[in-house]
């Protein structure tokens, strides 16, 4: 009796083997739908990576050309800076400056450098091109007010963006 009862138990239930292989099968089925998942999670991440390091890049863009454009007004702003210039720069006659020249051209110059040394930090980092990072050439970098301002500011600078204004801007040109 007792034995009948549990064929019967079986049979209702189905044998356990049967059971083993549904449970195997929906196991499978389970893992293959979790792997799915995962993988599409990881694509999204991935898109979404991409789109924020683009939203990055654009801002940063953005944010280096407008302190590109604040620093530039300046010369159309001030009467005085521009006198200063063409004396230092465009004439190349540092001598001829006042002392009110120089300091407006140090206070220009130095901000000239903070914004290149983020353009330069910007590309170092992989956020800015070489082109849009490095600026459009500037001339004044061969001038010899530049050069004997930088050589008595360059320990005011990181070490290494220092030598690179050596290197690249001072000793080759502008690029």
């Amino acid at each position: 009796m007792w034995g009948r009862a549990v064929q019967q138990n079986a049979e209702t239930l189905g044998s356990p083997r049967s059971e083993v292989e549904r449970m195997g099968k929906r196991g499978a089925l389970r893992e293959a739908v979790a792997g799915a998942g995962v993988i599409l999670g990881l694509v999204f991440v991935g898109y979404e990576t991409k789109q924020n390091t683009e939203a990055l890049r654009s801002q940063t863009m953005q944010t280096t050309a407008e302190m590109s454009r604040q620093h530039t007004a300046l010369g159309v702003e001030s009467q005085e800076f521009r006198v200063a210039w063409d004396i230092a720069i465009t004439r190349d006659d540092p001598e001829a400056l006042t002392q009110d020249q120089r300091q407006i051209l140090s206070w220009w110059f130095s901000g000239a450098m903070r914004v290149t040394e983020h353009r330069y930090r910007q590309f170092e980092l992989g956020t800015l091109s070489e082109a849009f990072s490095l600026g459009g050439g500037a001339g004044f970098y061969q001038s010899r007010y530049f050069q004997e301002w930088w050589s008595t500011r360059s320990h005011a600078y990181a070490p290494d963006f220092a030598t690179w204004v050596r290197e690249e801007l001072l000793s080759r040109g502008a690029p």
